[in-house]
């Protein structure tokens, strides 16, 4: 079993996918963007298991389930 961490930009496949998962979780995701508030977001890491995605990072801001305030 080997898992594989890797960078990837805004049309990646596997990115579409975990940001579905994402937005499956929390309500009022804001979309993927390279630059945010005129600041460069990192791009986003997945980490796939035998070519299958089982997860990763996004940088963005969501409404919190928790404090119902914008969060990263």
């Amino acid at each position: 079993m080997m898992f594989l961490i890797q960078e990837v930009e805004t049309n990646s496949p596997h990115l579409i996918m975990l940001y579905q998962w994402i937005e499956s979780e929390w309500d009022d995701v804001e979309p993927l963007a390279p630059i945010k508030n005129g600041k460069a977001i990192p791009n986003p890491i997945i980490a796939l298991k035998d070519g299958e995605l089982v997860g990763g990072l996004v940088f963005t801001r969501f409404l919190s389930p928790i404090t119902k305030e914008q969060a990263v």
